[in-house]
Order: structure tokens, then C-alpha cells, then sequence
């Protein structure tokens, strides 16, 4: 049986002292933001990936600065596989990004780098701009769906 989440869905029209909801309405295409990414520890190391990694990982940034934050939250796409993180997942190994912020956590998201073989990319939305916290590719996150 499933587990409860333990968050509450955010909605747009919810007041935080941190952030501001995301805006999935907009015309604005994603842009990207590394300020947040962290790579400490084994889980979500990429230092030794080699060239073909970071030129598809390059190749998906590029692609989906293509795209609004809502065309990539409603893609159906089997390369992106964009959705939210769950981190009250049984099968998620972490409890949230580490940020003193609750909100981000409950706006967490994730898509491939290309399909089911160069990992994901997780992070979270501020507007239009993707903040990225985590490269994964061997699929740290949810270890049952490694490669």
C-alpha cells in the first residue's frame, strides 16, 4: 500500500515568507540556474562522467529551454519523464533538498537526461527559472528504478 504524503499539495494562491509559487501560466521559456546544485557526498556524483555525459546533459538543457515551465510539467514525452519529487516516497533516499524551506521541497521536480540512460536532473521551480540541485545519474533518488 501506498504511503501518505505528509506534504500538502501547494497551490499557487499560498503565501510564503521564502518563495514564491510557481507560475505555470506564463509564456516565459525555462532558463537555468546551477546556484543550488550540490554534489557532496557519493549519491549524486558526476566527476567521473565522461564527454558523452555532460554533451547530453548540455543537449537536454538546450532542448528545454524550448519549452515553458508548463509544456515540461505536462509533457507526456517517454525521453523527459518530468514530474514531481515525492519525497515522502518510501522509495525516495532523501527527505528533501536540505534547504531551510519546506516550499521548495513540495515544488521539487525531476526529468531524464535522455532516455533511461543517462540519469535525471531534480531540482525546483522559482517562475520560470529551474533551479538545479542535482545531477543523478546512476538514479541515486529512486535506487528501484536504477539502470
Amino acid at each position: 500500500m501506498a504511503k501518505k504524503s505528509k506534504f500538502k499539495q501547494s497551490k499557487l494562491e499560498q503565501k510564503s515568507e521564502y518563495i514564491k509559487p510557481s507560475s505555470i501560466e506564463g509564456d516565459d521559456k525555462i532558463s537555468f540556474n546551477f546556484r543550488r546544485m550540490r554534489s557532496d557526498g557519493d549519491k549524486f556524483k558526476y566527476c567521473d562522467k565522461d564527454s558523452r555525459y555532460f554533451l547530453k546533459l548540455v543537449e537536454r538543457l538546450r532542448d528545454v529551454c524550448h519549452l515553458t515551465p508548463l509544456e515540461l510539467k505536462t509533457s507526456r514525452s517517454s525521453s523527459l519523464k518530468c514530474h514531481q519529487i515525492n519525497f515522502a516516497d518510501s522509495r525516495c533516499t532523501e527527505d528533501g533538498f536540505g534547504f531551510n524551506s519546506q516550499d521548495i521541497d513540495d515544488n521539487g521536480w525531476q526529468f531524464e537526461i535522455s532516455q533511461n540512460e543517462h540519469g535525471r536532473i531534480h531540482g525546483f521551480f522559482l517562475e520560470n527559472i529551474f533551479y538545479v540541485v542535482w545531477l543523478d545519474p546512476k538514479h541515486e533518488l529512486y535506487p528501484g528504478k536504477k539502470l
